[in-house]
């Protein structure tokens, strides 16, 4: 292959593009990322032979010796490292505490634990229309005008004045009920969840009316067919008799408008016209929405709907035309009142009609009750359902966004609705809504809370101990049915370890490796799946491709099965009395966990997915290792390798020189939890200490030593090698023009204190203290640039070696920033609680936030970044070593700024700035002069030396790479400029203090 036009693209890209892709795919690949394809010129043949694997150490290669097919992704050869382990060595995984103090149920009792409070509260279907509305509707349908027993005067008088002969007495009339009706009620499969409200009318109508003269009748096939009749609690059929001209008829029927398909409708249409012919026309109460009614009905009937809202009157063929842009939003109605559902195992007709009337009722009706009867995500038998268990977790978000939107009294009606209902089903059925309903943050009363939680902890340790109960496991598979698809948003502790249990269950002894959802955490796995055993210690190593778990004293027993065998080497130590670890990892954006048995003698074998991070819980301690396949690797870094029981990279400078560095593995202090992972100078488990310190450590925060600055006491934090992007995003708030953001390459580590030097240690130095915050801790103030030099100076005067220096600003930025990258190294809001500055955002000259200190105050006052280096942010400016000037948008390597300007660098803002200016991409081009605000920071370089040196160096530019130890010739020139700028501004320096001790009167 040739590349066509140099761009971004290697040949190194091009081979490991080629793991992704087909071997048929490749040309075409090559053509797409700029590659010509060349026929190869005639050469010898070349042998298949395999070279010798090389002694140690070994460097990785910058590329794979041969294209990887996918068949072999998970043997791609990657270097291993422990990043991460929390969690203790001896500790062990305990079972959840209410699962130990479960009682189990009695299996077969027959006595509820449902609280009274919903056990024996009373469930009343609410009615469509309350009665006290509804009967005068009926009056008016059943009744007539009958004659009365008072005299008619007007109708008497008028009569005598004509003259007329009265043959009779006029008497009042009034309305009535007829003397004889008819009911004819229609109940068939589609209208079937109504028959309760079609019972309750009839039954109410009875009472009021009495049956004297009232028919009652039951359409069994179709409307004229026959019909049945109810006489003495005996059934009886006939064929349906046309009522006389002047009998009332009601119809209860929904006119098969519930139905998918026209027949029945054509039926109830044929059923009109042969009333019209006899002169009848019924009035017909349908419970059904305008939007579904047939506007050719209403030639032959007066259709009345029947519902909350409904008028009672017979609608019109202008009313329907009104309804007919409902019809579309009809379906998203249905949704939203289906979600409502959600929590409830089964839906009864009440139920659903109590959780519709907790909506508005302009905007569901009784249409929409009716459609979730016939949703496809349903399974309905007579006047109940019940979810399709695949379907149902369609509808929580729906009823998350509904919930957001309740008031606390319809959370509460909603509540109480579902309780009550399921009250009336089986214990192990309410419980379980009742456990739905804690999940989803609803609020529950505390006594339903409390037998909520006792009863699914002793069912669960019922079903523990009765793993073969038919009646159990086939509810257990019921439960995981009805909640699969929610489980990782909606779950509880109680639901987690019933999952585990059924695992177990159905994997008998075949637990050496199983697969689990990724929501279940890892340690209420190994809770169940451990059982206690004897302490063996093992050892985590990467042999060849894989990472392997394998006992203290079986290493000698694996083999190298691969051809890139890299010799044993030992990540970490572990003693553990778990039978089993759990391994997460991502592998196309989606999270995967499983678990695997490890085996006294054989241990544990990892065949790692192509995921740079793994975590592996192992007993009470969770390890992160990092899988960085060769090939690629960090921009700091150009080789990597393995020595002994050592991990090692290779960084190198601008001038050519090489430098090691071993991985110093994170481990677990009894005292201080997890000690940070980082790269150092020293073998692994070795830390040497300096020449110029008294100790060495490591903490939480890494690798640290303490010195001695003229006698006081210094601690010295470890900043490890590496690359981060200086300046800030553009999308950044408060950023500033001069923050162009750009990728730095730092290749050696060096020394940082972790505080700003201390008015204790000025003097102990100087002899002297310029600053205007008194007090041994606070940070010396009114310093100039050139008074930090000579105090350096006077430093590396009494030490050994000249290393004592202040950080470049790129130092000093990838120090602040410790891996993060926000505008502050810290993830919680801005407040005075975490930095000493002004307490506003941005700069008004008297505005002040409440609680702000307006000076300086003790060094370790505030959290430290993950480094450990204190008030990185706020309390005093930090000179640093550079000249001011733009950035380069280039990537630099161990930048040091320009060779001259006008003004030095300060980073990290003060007490007497605005947070804007305290964001870790801030910089200030200050005056060579010291002014109340600004002190500095320590820094040393390394006292490491190359591995490898350049044959020839490379030439200088701006922007030079800088060697740790200060030169004499730069620090004597920076002195002359200083020394000549503190000359011309000691008038604006007076000048300015003038004006602060003033503003301070």
């Amino acid at each position: 292959m040739r590349i066509k036009d140099r761009g971004a693209i290697s040949r190194a890209d091009l081979l490991w593009s080629f793991v992704t892709v087909a071997e048929d795919q490749r040309r075409a690949l090559a053509e797409q990322l700029g590659f010509e394809f060349q026929p190869p010129p005639a050469s010898p043949k070349v042998s298949t032979h395999k070279p010798t694997l090389p002694a140690q150490p070994k460097i990785a290669p910058t590329a794979p010796e041969k294209p990887v097919t996918d068949a072999a992704v998970s043997k791609i050869p990657a270097f291993y490292r422990v990043t991460d382990a929390q969690g203790t060595e001896n500790e062990t995984l305990e079972l959840p505490e209410w699962f130990q103090q479960a009682q189990p149920l009695t299996l077969g009792m027959t006595e509820s634990l449902i609280p009274k409070r919903h056990k024996t509260a009373k469930v009343v279907c609410l009615p469509l229309v309350s009665w006290s509305r509804l009967w005068p509707c009926l009056q008016g349908v059943l009744g007539a005008e009958i004659p009365g027993q008072q005299v008619d005067i007007r109708r008497l008088v008028k009569k005598v004045s004509k003259g007329e002969r009265i043959r009779h007495i006029p008497k009042l009339t009034r309305y009535a009920w007829a003397a004889r009706a008819q009911l004819l009620i229609d109940i068939n499969p589609n209208n079937i969840v109504y028959r309760q409200d079609f019972f309750q009318l009839t039954d109410a109508l009875t009472a009021l009316r009495g049956e004297v003269g009232l028919s009652v009748r039951y359409i069994v096939d179709h409307p004229g067919g026959h019909v049945v009749y109810y006489q003495q609690d005996e059934e009886c059929f006939e064929p349906w008799l046309y009522p006389e001209k002047d009998t009332p008829l009601l119809i209860l029927s929904d006119m098969g408008l519930h139905r998918k398909g026209c027949r029945t409708v054509l039926q109830w249409l044929s059923f009109g016209q042969r009333l019209r012919g006899r002169g009848l026309r019924p009035t017909v109460l349908m419970p059904i929405a305008v939007r579904m009614l047939d506007q050719r009905l209403l030639n032959y009937f007066d259709c009345v709907l029947w519902d909350r809202t409904s008028s009672l009157k017979p609608l019109s063929e202008f009313c329907v035309t009104d309804y007919e842009d409902d019809r579309a939003s009809a379906t998203e109605s249905v949704e939203h009142l289906m979600a409502l559902c959600f929590p409830a195992m089964r839906v009864e007709l009440g139920l659903l009609r109590s959780l519709r009337h907790l909506l508005p009722a302009t905007a569901y009706d009784v249409g929409h009750e009716s459609q979730v009867w016939h949703h496809h995500a349903v399974l309905s038998e007579s006047d109940e359902w019940a979810w399709q268990p695949e379907k149902r977790a369609l509808f929580l978000k729906k009823f998350q966004q509904q919930l957001t939107q309740f008031s606390d009294a319809q959370k509460h009606g909603l509540v109480e609705q579902i309780a009550c209902y399921h009250a009336k089903l089986p214990d192990v059925l309410y419980f379980e809504a009742m456990h739905m309903l804690m999940n989803l943050k609803l609020p529950l009363p505390q006594d339903v809370k409390d037998a909520t939680e006792r009863y699914m902890a002793a069912l669960i340790k019922t079903y523990d101990q009765e793993r073969s109960h038919q009646g159990l496991v086939s509810w257990v598979k019921r439960f995981h049915a009805r909640h699969q698809g929610v489980e990782a948003v909606v779950s509880s502790d109680y639901q987690t370890v019933l999952y585990i249990l059924e695992r177990i269950r159905l994997e008998g002894r075949s637990l050496a490796e199983m697969d689990w959802p990724a929501h279940i955490p890892p340690e209420h796995i190994l809770a169940f799946l451990n059982r206690s055993s004897s302490e063996h210690v093992y050892l985590l190593r990467q042999q060849g491709t894989q990472l392997q778990l394998v006992p203290q004293d079986g290493i000698d027993t694996v083999a190298l099965e691969d051809e890139w065998a890299i010799p044993g080497v030992t990540l970490l130590r572990l003693a553990l009395r778990d039978t089993h670890i759990v391994h997460t990892y991502e592998v196309g954006g989606t999270l995967k966990q499983n678990s695997l048995q490890v085996t006294e003698k054989q241990g544990a074998c990892f065949s790692l997915p192509p995921s740079q991070r793994h975590q592996f819980q192992i007993g009470a301690q969770r390890i992160t290792v990092e899988a960085l396949p060769v090939g690629q690797t960090a921009q700091w870094v150009v080789a990597r390798g393995m020595e002994g029981e050592n991990t090692f990279v290779t960084s190198r400078d601008q001038a050519g020189n090489e430098y090691t560095w071993y991985w110093h593995a994170p481990s677990w202090h009894p005292n201080q939890g997890v000690l940070r992972g980082v790269w150092y100078s020293d073998i692994s488990g070795q830390l040497a200490l300096p020449e110029w310190a008294e100790r060495i450590d490591r903490d939480k925060y890494g690798i640290y030593v303490d010195a001695r600055l003229a006698g006081v006491e210094q601690r010295f934090r470890w900043i490890e090698p590496g690359a981060f992007l200086m300046g800030s995003p553009e999308n950044e708030v408060g950023r500033l023009d001069n923050e162009t953001q750009h990728e730095v390459i730092l290749t050696q580590g060096f020394w940082l204190a972790d505080t700003t030097v201390t008015q204790t240690v000025w003097e102990a130095v100087m002899g002297n203290n310029p600053s205007n915050f008194k007090g041994p801790q606070h940070p010396v103030d009114s310093v100039s640039w050139g008074d930090a030099q000579r105090f350096i100076e006077i430093l590396n005067n009494q030490a050994s070696e000249p290393l004592y220096c202040l950080p470049t600003e790129a130092q000093w930025e990838y120090a602040c920033r410790a891996g993060t990258q926000g505008a502050f190294n810290f993830v919680d809001e801005l407040s005075l609680e975490r930095i000493n500055y002004r307490g506003t955002w941005g700069y008004k000259a008297e505005e002040w936030g409440k609680g702000a200190k307006r000076q300086t105050c003790d060094v370790g006052y505030y959290e430290a970044n993950a480094w450990g280096l204190f008030e990185m942010h706020g309390n005093v400016w930090e000179w640093c070593e550079d000249w001011y000037d733009e950035y380069p948008a280039d990537t630099l390597l161990d930048p040091v700024g320009p060779d001259q300007g006008n003004w030095r660098v300060c980073r990290g803002g003060s007490w007497f700035n605005s947070g804007r200016d305290l964001r870790a991409a801030c910089r200030n081009d200050a005056w060579l002069i010291g002014f109340v605000s600004i002190g500095f920071r320590l820094a040393r370089g390394h006292e490491l030396k190359s591995v490898k040196q350049a044959n020839k160096r490379m030439p200088d530019t701006r922007w030079t790479s800088r060697n740790a130890v200060a030169r004499e010739g730069q620090l004597e020139e920076g002195r002359q400029e200083e020394t000549s700028a503190e000359s011309k501004n000691r008038g604006i320096l007076k000048s300015i203090r003038k004006l602060w001790n003033r503003s301070k009167q």
